[in-house]
């Protein structure tokens, strides 16, 4: 049977022939060796035969989100250039842009990381109060912690698609804002809204207002990833691309916004935060509107998974925006 040529194939996936994908597998168990190595000469220099605490200074989520952050970034930005410098997605960008996403990427995808790390030991310490793990344990779980870690950023650094992407951007926003939430120096900063959280000197302060502006970083390049599957698919059967650019279009205002947000935070310029913070609101708007009128007639028998795949990607890359940036504020406040 002739197959049918309105259902083709995604031209860039993460289908790997045999010795590919066992070539990134072997690469990520290497990455993973050269993790643990690395927590576990930190652990022995840092503890010094001490007992620590699961969390806080000196402790061992601590340790672990820090090593686990410098390695991390160092394996995702080299997996990621080894594995996609072949791909039609990187030959069609810019230099610049190759290099903007690949510092932005391996940035967001190590913050993700020591965030995740550093949350989860955060919580287990409150759930075990005034646990102190004695030096060979508190070893034991920053090698194992980092090894972990390392080995899943080398895979999806190796293996980056659309949806991976969007995932990671959805992780890092809930890591980012979560860690915040944990450390925030006002407890009490649920009372006003989300933008409370990047007020003041605080770390915990800083850490949100980085998370917001890479967030942004990452949508943008997360907009020409979906935009170039779009094109991809609707080319291929002979469909209307226009509104194709204006869904990259909104998605990079939606991104450019949150950078904005990030930068800005609310007390230091309640007008221009405000703005920025509208503008991604609006901006994930239209694209929920938009995104099913423009995947409304991509082909094949298998459109309908497709058309729910994309959106997915679409929305979670913008999904944080809501969440992340708007709630119901007092008066004479924010709406982010």
């Amino acid at each position: 049977m002739t197959p049918s040529r309105a259902d083709p194939e995604p031209p860039v996936e993460d289908e790997r022939t045999g010795n590919g994908r066992s070539e990134v597998e072997s690469g990520a168990l290497i990455a993973a060796a050269v993790g643990a190595l690395a927590g576990l000469l930190a652990a022995v220099i840092v503890f010094g035969g001490r007992a620590v605490g699961l969390a806080g200074e000196n402790s061992v989520g601590g340790l672990s989100a820090q090593i686990a952050g410098l390695i991390g970034l160092l394996v995702f930005g080299w997996s990621y250039v080894r594995f996609t410098r072949h791909s039609p997605r990187w030959r069609s960008r810019a230099r610049i842009r190759r290099i903007l996403d690949t510092i932005g990427l391996s940035v967001t995808g190590a913050a993700m990381a020591g965030l995740l790390i550093s949350s989860v030991y955060a919580v287990f310490q409150l759930a075990f109060r005034e646990l102190l793990l004695d030096p060979f344990a508190a070893t034991l779980f920053v090698t194992l912690t980092v090894a972990a870690s390392t080995f899943a950023l080398f895979l999806l650094a190796a293996e980056i698609t659309t949806t991976r992407l969007a995932s990671l951007l959805g992780l890092f926003l809930a890591a980012g804002v979560f860690s915040s939430m944990l450390t925030a120096a006002d407890p009490r900063w649920w009372q006003a809204n989300f933008s409370a959280l990047g007020m003041g000197d605080a770390t915990s302060a800083y850490a949100f207002n980085l998370t917001i502006l890479l967030a942004g970083l990452v949508m943008t390049t997360l907009a020409d990833y979906l935009t170039l599957d779009l094109r991809s698919r609707r080319s291929a059967a002979g469909s209307d691309l226009r509104g194709v650019p204006l869904v990259r279009i909104i998605i990079i205002i939606v991104g450019v916004a949150l950078i904005g947000v990030g930068l800005v935070p609310v007390d230091v310029s309640f007008v221009v935060h405000n703005t920025f913070a509208t503008s991604a609101v609006v901006g994930f708007v239209a694209l929920i509107v938009l995104v099913p009128l423009v995947l409304k007639d991509l082909p094949g028998a298998s459109s309908s998974r497709r058309r729910s795949s994309y959106s997915r990607s679409a929305v979670r890359c913008c999904s944080g925006t809501r969440s992340g940036t708007t709630t119901s504020p007092p008066s004479n406040s924010s709406p982010c």
